[in-house]
């Protein structure tokens, strides 16, 4: 219903927040030398990191062994995304169980965003999860298992809750 005014309310922040960008950062001296570094052909440095991890895994397809990128990279110990570092170092299964898990959390979070009683644990994992896009490497993983518990298992379901009959809360 109110799907209009909401797109029309998210373009006039995209547009100032680019305005912002382009007028008003580049008057912060050193500030926006770091802004300009995170731009998006190199993502931020990162870039060279996340082909090399991408090489590997199609040189490699089966995987190298856990740990196996601090060995040509011993720098930078993890491509840092945590999707790719599963798939150079565990291979296609590593691969496979990790887009599983994301599919799984986008799942989830999109049936919670529809109640909005539940909206703030669709968001926390997504965030948790999208943060490991950035710079999440597969020892950090262990411990985002606890948002996977509360995404999956520790959100309420009782027989009231509306998306247990697969509908949004009107």
């Amino acid at each position: 219903r109110h799907y209009f005014w909401r797109a029309m309310i998210g373009g006039v922040l995209l547009i100032t927040g680019l305005w912002v960008y382009v007028n008003v950062l580049p008057l912060l001296g050193d500030s926006f030398t770091y802004l300009q570094w995170l731009n998006p052909q190199s993502i931020g440095g990162r870039a060279p990191l996340l082909q090399e991890a991408w090489a590997g895994f199609l040189q490699h397809p089966f995987g190298q062994g856990i740990g196996s990128f601090q060995i040509i990279e011993p720098l930078y110990t993890y491509p840092h995304n945590v999707v790719l570092e599963s798939a150079y170092e565990l291979g296609i299964l590593g691969l496979l169980a990790m887009l599983g898990i994301y599919l799984m959390v986008v799942r989830r979070a999109w049936q919670l965003w529809l109640s909005p009683p539940h909206r703030m644990l669709a968001l926390l994992p997504v965030t948790v999860f999208l943060y490991m896009l950035k710079a999440g490497d597969i020892a950090e993983l262990a411990f985002h298992w606890v948002y996977v518990y509360l995404l999956v298992v520790g959100t309420p379901v009782a027989a009231s809750w509306p998306l247990r009959r697969r509908r949004a809360v009107e």
